[in-house]
């Protein structure tokens, strides 16, 4: 008797049918990328470079290369030239000249426009980036470019230019200042009148400075306060030639940061010192601007922090004399220090 088949059981699939088809996406060429990595150029050349050599060279899986081979293997003459280029580029990471590093790059990149190029119409080319003429997708880019123009159209007069580093601190040279990239981003949301006072000290400091070398002297106190008098009268004469423009609008809305669990104390944990992230070292003399420090203090006219700062004196000292107070507590010093800071970031307080 013939076996009769379970209704309720579904239809058994054939062990001998094709598979199904699986329908793979063509990864897509991101030139969007490769513009934006050419956008830095403007600020870093060098790091400009880079950023596009990463992106020509990206090999996760959907990455530049990924696209770019893309049922589209590299013929033999190509494949001979993709070793070089990779070779140019262990030259340029491997030197630690600029001028070398750079050319380098740029070499290889003008390798990398020769195999690839072709593949897709209006392809950023080095050399347009190099003259300027390919247009920025990037919005934080745009406005950088927006907050270093307003600086630098502030200060012009006194020959003092902003421009942007890679690196982790802001450069103080012989008439220009290099603001950090995270620095200039978060500058994007501030009003641009804002940001050239409060970027004032600064460039005191530096005018200051160069004046002092220029005539054999060490930098004092008067000299950095006529520069400052200099400079905040340059900001004023900028913002009056500009009255119609929105200089109490900021350059673009900050973005709302994420907000971030605190991690639990561990036991045995040394307490952090509270107050804002300024670098100083014991040999930094404190320079005092005193009408900003006057207002400082003028909530708290009581507080010993300003009875033992004295201008000219070096962060060692003021250390000193914070444990050498009387009744000074256990962290009397740890306070004086996070006074100290605010000080600076308020432009009370210049270190030099």
């Amino acid at each position: 008797m013939a076996r009769r088949r379970n209704p309720f059981v579904g239809q058994r699939a054939n062990p001998h049918a094709a598979p199904p088809v699986i329908n793979v996406a063509a990864p897509v060429v991101n030139l969007d990328g490769l513009k934006n990595a050419y956008g830095w150029m403007t600020f870093n050349k060098l790091a400009g470079l880079r950023l596009a050599i990463a992106w020509y060279t990206d090999s996760s899986p959907t990455g530049t290369q990924a696209a770019l081979l893309y049922r589209d293997s590299l013929s033999a003459e190509k494949a001979a030239k993709w070793e070089k280029v990779k070779k140019v580029i262990l030259h340029s990471e491997g030197t630690n000249l600029e001028v070398e590093a750079t050319s380098f790059a740029e070499r290889a990149i003008k390798l990398m426009e020769e195999i690839w190029s072709h593949k897709l119409p209006n392809w950023p080319m080095l050399a347009d980036a190099e003259n300027g003429n390919i247009t920025q997708n990037d919005p934080m880019i745009q406005n950088i470019q927006s907050v270093l123009a307003n600086l630098n159209a502030a200060y012009a007069a006194l020959g003092m230019k902003f421009n942007m580093t890679f690196d982790s601190a802001r450069q103080l040279l012989s008439g220009q200042i290099l603001l950090t990239q995270k620095e200039l981003m978060g500058l994007v949301a501030v009003a641009p009148l804002k940001v050239a006072l409060d970027l004032a000290p600064t460039v005191a400091q530096t005018l200051a400075s160069q004046a002092a070398a220029n005539l054999g002297v060490n930098m004092d106190f008067k000299l950095f306060m006529s520069k400052l008098n200099e400079t905040t009268e340059q900001v004023s004469a900028w913002a009056i030639g500009l009255a119609g423009a929105s200089l109490g609008k900021p350059v673009a809305k900050a973005a709302a940061p994420k907000a971030a669990k605190a991690a639990a104390a561990q036991p045995g944990a040394k307490r952090p010192v509270i107050g804002p992230k300024v670098a100083l070292t014991n040999r930094m003399t404190i320079l005092i601007n005193q009408p900003a420090f006057n207002a400082f203090f003028r909530s708290t006219p009581t507080n010993w922090v300003k009875g033992i700062m004295q201008n000219g004196m070096t962060v060692s000292q003021f250390r000193i004399d914070a444990k050498a107070r009387p009744n000074a507590g256990k962290y009397a010093e740890n306070y004086a220090i996070r006074i100290l800071k605010r000080l600076v970031v308020a432009g009370a307080v210049t270190l030099n």
